[in-house]
C-alpha cells in the first residue's frame, strides 16, 4: 500500500512537472510571462499575429493569452503619440531602444 501511494505521488509530481514545462505554449489563460524588460522589443514583421491601442501592461498580456500562438506581448515607446500593444508569435525578441516586451 505505501509504494502504491508514493508511485501516485512520483506520477503526480512528474505530470505537475510536464504541464509547467507547457507553459512557453501559450494557452489561452495561461499568464506565463516574464515582467515587461525594457529595451526589449525588437521582432520580425511576419511574426506580428496583430497589433492594437496601448492600455496597459495588464491587457496587453490578456489580450495574448486570449491567442494560443502569441508567445510575447510587446508594446511600443512611451513617448508615442499613439502607443500600442503587439501580439507576437516567436519568443525571439530582442534589444530595441525604449520598448518593452514580456516574453
Amino acid at each position: 500500500m505505501k509504494n502504491g501511494i508514493l508511485l501516485l505521488l512520483i506520477l503526480g509530481l512528474s505530470n505537475l512537472i510536464a504541464i509547467q514545462g507547457l507553459n512557453r505554449n501559450r494557452f489561452p489563460g495561461s499568464g506565463c510571462y516574464t515582467n515587461f524588460e525594457a529595451n526589449i522589443g525588437w521582432f520580425p514583421e511576419d511574426n506580428k499575429i496583430a497589433q492594437r491601442e496601448f492600455r496597459n501592461p495588464e491587457a496587453c498580456t490578456a489580450w495574448c493569452d486570449q491567442h494560443s500562438d502569441c508567445r510575447a506581448a510587446v508594446i511600443s515607446p512611451s513617448y508615442w503619440a499613439y502607443r500600442e500593444c503587439f501580439l507576437v508569435s516567436t519568443s525571439d525578441v530582442t534589444r530595441r531602444s525604449s520598448w518593452s516586451a514580456a516574453i
